[in-house]
């Protein structure tokens, strides 16, 4: 599927997998009034080619994809040079599911369907400039804090 909106630059793109209209109609309209890009994936192997030849920012996806799973998406994306920050999604959006995308290093965790205030909030931490990955990485394990 191509892109829903023009880039207005490769470091501000967004994806979205298998969300549901309302959701994906939602994310459309907060990724247009921020000058994001989005790339609505179908499936888990398109996402997975859209994070590694773009510079994504946030990847969007539903716990329960076609053709795989949420965590099998994360595993293919999280050691990327410019990994994005990966959200779920699920009707079941619990404390369980919480605790098990933040334990594998995921972002957050969207209660579907998307209450549109809660996506804004998520969604502009998620874009905004991020340490790089192995500065986050290196202060976690040594457990220093940012001063």
């Amino acid at each position: 599927m191509r892109s829903l909106l023009v880039p207005s630059s490769e470091t501000d793109a967004v994806v979205a997998v298998s969300l549901s209209a309302t959701d994906r109609s939602l994310l459309s309209k907060l990724c247009e009034g921020q000058g994001w890009s989005l790339r609505a994936a179908r499936r888990l192997s398109e996402a997975s080619r859209f994070a590694r030849s773009e510079m994504v920012g946030a990847l969007v996806c539903d716990r329960d994809l076609p053709g795989g799973s949420w965590q099998k998406l994360f595993e293919q994306v999280r050691d990327l040079p410019h990994s994005p920050k990966f959200i779920v999604t699920s009707r079941l959006a619990d404390e369980r599911l919480w605790s098990e995308v933040l334990n594998l290093g995921g972002y957050d965790v969207l209660a579907s369907p998307f209450d549109p205030e809660e996506l804004r909030r998520v969604l502009l931490f998620a874009m905004s400039p991020r340490w790089p990955r192995s500065v986050r990485r290196g202060r976690a394990a040594s457990g220093a804090s940012f001063r």
